[in-house]
């Protein structure tokens, strides 16, 4: 499966997995058949996360960034320069994103907005 490292569960019965080895970006249903979506534009990914709009975002080692897969099957650059950015964790009350960094023993907290 590539080495898979980060998984999310989303509420619509669908898992998302990000691959440490491969850097592949797939969902599963939960009957296991697997769906490709785009790679990413670096590899090395530890985390994955979705957010209500439907964005689906992903940490690189390799990119030292996070990525948000956009809804027409692009990647923008959501946070750039962030060293082994881990799994990932979202604050909805507040509305931001939680980035540990793995290598540096820090949390950054990156405002998504309104």
């Amino acid at each position: 499966m590539g080495h898979p490292n980060g998984v999310f569960y989303a509420a619509d019965n669908e898992i998302l997995v990000v691959t440490f080895g491969t850097s592949e970006l797939f969902r599963m249903d939960m009957k296991g058949n697997r769906t490709n979506l785009p790679k990413p534009p670096k590899g090395t990914l530890d985390g994955v996360e979705k957010l209500a709009d439907g964005r689906i975002l992903v940490s690189s080692w390799e990119g030292d960034a996070i990525y948000a897969l956009e809804a027409d099957g692009s990647y923008t650059t959501l946070v750039s320069e962030v060293t082994d950015p881990a799994d990932l964790g979202f604050d909805a009350k507040q509305n931001r994103l939680l980035i540990p960094l793995t290598n540096s023993d820090q949390i950054v907290i990156h405002e998504l907005g309104q």
